[in-house]
This record gives structure tokens, sequence and C-alpha cells, in this order.
């Protein structure tokens, strides 16, 4: 554990620094649970990477970045590489899910490296920041909020003879035994002064999205949005980036696609924003530029029902969309009114139907036995997406994640386990739900398990769903894809 006036006196350094980020040692099953045998789920670390541009931009050079899981590093390959390059900050970002992963990391880091500034950034990290420094004794500092102004002014502190962190807006480190908060840092209003990602840093030949937002191989994620004007029960997006949208400009996000596509090879992009399409105007223009430039790549992207209609779906298919995202989460209004979706099962009924009818492949994500529902609301919301019929289909038992809304609904009818949290923290997936960290009590551990298992074998053996895939096997991207889909189905 290091204080501030030991942090201070490991900051002062007038060359540039020689800085890691990294994702955390963390094993695929943690992650990906019973998906991880196939092909895709190696997601580009777009905030990382967008700090690595950010800082370089600002003048620091030095920077490396490694992907433990994505590049298969050993716990072993791992320490050496901390030895080797004698790294003066660490920084890394992580999910609530991976967390118990990302203490022992930063123990290792430090084991390597005692004097190693190390900071934790991300989702997790804002929303439970008192409770990440208490629980790992060898976290320095968190950095709460958006992450790329934090970081540049936190190396331009470490050159400075005598560095005062107090001055640093949106961080929580210790001192004097105390956990200190500092003035919070306002989001970056004008996305197009963070640049490109510094591609080159990653290992882009082995990042693949997950194949149901993929035609083509290989296609990549983008984001071009932060914020979301929603307030989604189960989501804490917004502690990070708040609930105003802002955009990068269509130019710079298809300036950004040409780049993956003419220097690293995609054949396809997947816009992994919450929502892509809130901005009606962004789109048009986005979708215009795609055509005026003839960038001819398929994309996908995550949407709402009640964000899109049949003239902007029209034009959006006409610059290369093919697949749509829909949280489509529940068939009951009263679910959908207690997660506080804002919409209705008619708007999601109607817009579905429209999209299957224009030729677009649909993903819808559902959440079954949500707090107060019973066994007859899950399976009504099964019986509803099979009517839906869309190509693919994810279902998900409850999840609540620290600090939101839905972790106080799980919380209030007595079903989240007690020894939620530090040593338990991979229970916060959605992945695997044998020992999860909601218990709906009108249910059911056991019944749940049960009603989840139908929910995938009911849907995937259903005729229609069956053919509107079959009609997708039309080349050999499309064999490859359904050949990986049936070993994440089959987890073989």
């Amino acid at each position: 554990m290091l204080e501030v006036q030991n942090i201070q006196e490991l900051m002062y350094k007038k060359s540039d620094i020689n800085i890691l980020l990294s994702e955390p040692l963390c094993p695929r099953d943690v992650t990906w649970g019973k998906f991880k045998k196939g092909a895709g789920n190696n997601t580009f670390s777009y905030g990382l990477a967008n700090i690595a541009s950010y800082c370089i931009k600002e003048g620091f050079k030095s920077i490396k970045f490694v992907e433990p899981q994505i590049e298969e590093i050993s716990e072993k390959d791992y320490f050496n590489l901390l030895k080797k390059e004698q790294f003066k900050a660490v920084g890394i970002t992580s999910t609530t899910t991976a967390m118990d992963y990302t203490y022992n990391t930063f123990k290792l880091i430090k084991k390597a490296l005692p004097n190693a500034y190390t900071i934790l950034g991300g989702i997790h990290a804002t929303t439970c920041p008192e409770e990440s420094l208490k629980e790992c004794d060898e976290l320095d500092i968190v950095c709460i909020g958006e992450g790329e102004a934090t970081f540049a002014d936190l190396l331009r502190e470490m050159q400075k003879q005598k560095p005062d962190l107090s001055q640093i807006k949106g961080i929580a480190y210790r001192e004097n035994g105390k956990i200190v908060f500092t003035q919070g840092r306002e989001v970056i209003k004008n996305l197009d002064d963070i640049p490109v990602p510094s591609y080159n840093l990653f290992p882009m030949d082995k990042y693949q999205v997950q194949i149901t937002t993929a035609k083509v191989f290989p296609t990549f994620t983008m984001l071009v949005s932060r914020g979301c004007t929603y307030r989604c029960t189960f989501c804490n997006a917004t502690e990070v980036h708040g609930k105003q949208v802002r955009y990068n400009s269509p130019e710079k996000v298809v300036n950004e696609v040409l780049l993956l596509r003419d220097k690293f090879g995609a054949k396809g992009i997947a816009f992994m924003d919450s929502t892509f399409t809130i901005s009606k105007k962004f789109v048009n223009e986005f979708c215009d530029l795609m055509i005026e430039r003839k960038v001819n790549l398929p994309w996908s992207c995550l949407s709402r029902t009640d964000t899109v209609n049949e003239e902007m779906l029209k034009k959006m298919k006409k610059a290369g969309c093919w697949g749509l995202t829909f949280g489509i989460e529940s068939g009951n209004q009263k679910s959908l009114d207690l997660i506080k979706k804002a919409n209705t099962v008619e708007q999601n009924t109607k817009m579905v139907k429209i999209a299957l009818k224009l030729g677009f492949f649909i993903y819808a994500t559902y959440i079954i036995c949500l707090p107060g529902e019973t066994k007859k609301d899950a399976l009504n919301t099964i019986k509803y997406a099979k009517m839906l019929g869309t190509q693919s289909a994810m279902f998900y038992l409850p999840v609540p994640f620290p600090q939101t809304e839905l972790f106080k609904a799980c919380e209030a009818d007595g079903g989240i386990r007690k020894d939620a949290g530090k040593n338990n923290y991979s229970d916060f997936n959605s992945w695997n739900f044998d020992n999860p960290v909601y218990v709906n009590p009108l249910i059911g551990k056991e019944e749940m398990q049960k009603i989840y298992n139908y929910a995938y074998r009911s849907y995937f053996t259903r005729p229609i769903v069956l053919w509107r895939n079959l009609k997708e096997i039309n080349s050999k991207d499309g064999i490859i894809k359904y050949f990986h889909a049936a070993r994440c189905v089959l987890h073989i």
C-alpha cells in the first residue's frame, strides 16, 4: 500500500514515464463461462485504447499495452514483463465480475515492482471507489469517471518535484490512513478531442467480436458515443459517462472505419454503444457518409425499438447495416416498468417485425425471473421471445451489479446473497448461474435454473428460428459463424 507521501516520492521523474495499460489476469471461464469455447468474445479494450491515444497526444510516448487473456500471457510471463520493463505506472480497467482477479493482478504488480504506481479505472471503480481501495492494499489510486484527462493529469503530476494529488480531479487515494476524494471530473464534451485509438499498440490480429454481431471475419468493435438518456435499473454505465449523449463527428467515425478496413484488414464493424440510434441526426449523417464514400463494410449496432422507424432502418441498411441488437428484456409490461425500460411490449413487437421484414439479423436479449416475477411471468417472456422468433436471442437471469437500482430492488425482496462482493465477484456474471448473486424468492434457485435452460432449449429448436438461421448460411463466413455458434451452444 502506498500512501500519498510515498506516492509523491515515486512520482517525481523529469523524463518520459514508462507506462503499462493492462487488462487483469483473468481466465476465460470467468468472463465468458460456458460460452468460452466459441469464437469471438475477445472484445477490443476501447477504454484503455482511448486513454493511450489521449496520453500520447499529451506527450507521453512510452506506453505499452498487454491483454493477458487474449494474448495467453501466463502469470509468470506477466511477472517477468513487469520486472523487465520496470514500469513506473500501471493502469488496469476491470468489470465487477473480474474484480477478485484484478486485485490479484495488483498484488503481482507490487510483488514485481514495489514502487510502481497502480491505478484502477472503469465502471466498477467509478461506482465502488472506496470499496476498491479498502479491499485491495496494493491499489494506490482509483480513477472515477472518464479516465483520459485524469490519467494524463496524473502522469503530468508525476513529473513535478512536489506533486499534489489533491489538485487532480476525479480520483480517490489514501492519505494518512484515510481515503481522500478529490473534486469530480467533468466529462469530455467534444469526443473529437480524443484521437483515434493507437491501434498499433494492440494485438489486432487476436480480436474477434461476439459472433452474434459479426457477419464476416474479422469484424472489429467500435464505440462512437458516450452517455445515455435512459434509466434502466440494471445498468450503471451513466455513472462513468453521464446522462447526456455525446457523439464523435460522423467524419471521425467514418475515417476510423476506413482505417480499420485499409490498415488492419477489417471486413466488418460492430458498434457497441449502448444505443447507437439515440440521435437520428447522427445516424442520418453517418449513413450518408458511408454511402457517399463507398465504404462497403457490413456493420451492426445496439439499438432500441423506440429509437428507430422503418425509414431510418431502410437508410441504415443501404449504408451497410445488417444486424441489430435489441434489448427487449421482457414480454411483461410490469417488468419493463420495473426496470424503467421506458418502452412497451407493443413497441418492441412492432419494430422487431418491421426489422425482420426488411431483412435485418436481429439479436434480442431478455431478462427472466426479475424481482416480483413469478414462474408464469418468466415463461411468458420465453413464449413472447419465441413468438418474435429473431435469429438469435440471449436469456439472462438477473445480475444486480453494485450501486444499481436493480441491486436495491433485489435486496429489498430478500434475494441478494449476503456474501456478494469480495472473494465472490466472479458470481456477478451473465454466463454461469450455478451460484447466483440473486435468487428470486417467488421462484427459487433450482426452478430459476430449470427455466433458464428451458429458455435456450425451447427457443433454438423452434422451426422459425432454425429456418431464419439456415438462410444466413450462404457464404464461407456464414458457415464459420454457425460452426462457432454451435460450439458456444453445445459448449464443445
